[in-house]
């Protein structure tokens, strides 16, 4: 009997050290992974991540910083920190290019999206509230044994401020924009594929020119700066869609 009850023993032994040592693999995948993609370049920009499996998020010292929070008490370790400062324009078709990246188990559709963000000292509707402009990426761990297919295990992302850089460019809200007096609007555009939204934008570009009587030139360049902003917008799921098209989008 006690040898019986020493074999019982040594296989619940075992049967630990099984379950620790898949528990560390588990944490060492995540770990390579994360190294690999993101936290190999020391200067990753405002890093946050999410554990599927928990649901948990982490905001990083530095993301939180990015809208001028100092703690995590005022700016707690839960989505609904980040989701209650996006602006409402742009809250649903984040959140929307968040949920098709972590559901897309081919791993091919990626978390690439720029919207605006409040920072902390602001309020939704307040008269003079600045929004930021952020430019944010993702990666994911699925649970595929290279971990790029499958289930999502967990997401990890950079958030970089890009205001400067989207007023330079003459964005004035988050669906219109104006380059050398063409004013588009991009919002009814959203749902069509690169090709059929860039025809609308060329059609409209050359319409509005023709009525300020733009030269050749400028014409060029116009066309040339609203295709990167278009194909920068619908890249994420087209993109061999959008290199057939890259010979084609000069004006003529």
């Amino acid at each position: 009997m006690d040898e019986l009850k020493k074999l019982k023993e040594e296989i619940t032994e075992l049967k630990r050290e099984v379950d620790r040592l898949a528990v560390e693999n588990e944490e060492l995948k995540v770990d390579q992974w994360r190294l690999n993609n993101l936290l190999e370049d020391e200067n990753t920009p405002n890093p946050w991540d999410l554990d599927c499996i928990t649901n948990v998020f982490k905001w990083s010292p530095q993301f939180r910083r990015l809208l001028n929070y100092k703690t995590q008490a005022e700016f707690p370790d839960v989505a609904e920190s980040w989701i209650n400062r996006l602006h409402p324009d742009d809250k649903q078709r984040t959140l929307d290019e968040f949920q098709k990246h972590i559901k897309d188990e081919t791993g091919n559709y990626p978390y690439d999206v720029y919207y605006q963000i409040l920072p902390n000292g602001y309020e939704h509707g307040q008269k003079n509230a600045k929004y930021m402009w952020v430019h944010a990426k993702g990666v994911t761990l699925r649970d595929s044994e290279d971990g790029k297919t499958g289930n999502a295990i967990r997401v990890y992302g950079t958030a970089v401020d890009v205001t400067e850089k989207i007023r330079e460019f003459g964005y004035e809200t988050e669906h219109t924009m104006s380059i050398e007096g063409v004013r588009i609007n991009f919002k009814e555009m959203s749902q069509m594929s690169l090709s059929e939204a860039w025809y609308e934008v060329h059609k409209e570009i050359i319409k509005q020119c023709k009525t300020q009587k733009k030269n050749h030139d400028i014409i060029k360049k116009i066309n040339n700066k609203f295709y990167v902003v278009l194909k920068n917008r619908l890249l994420s799921a087209k993109t061999k869609q959008a290199n057939k098209i890259d010979a084609q989008h000069e004006t003529p």
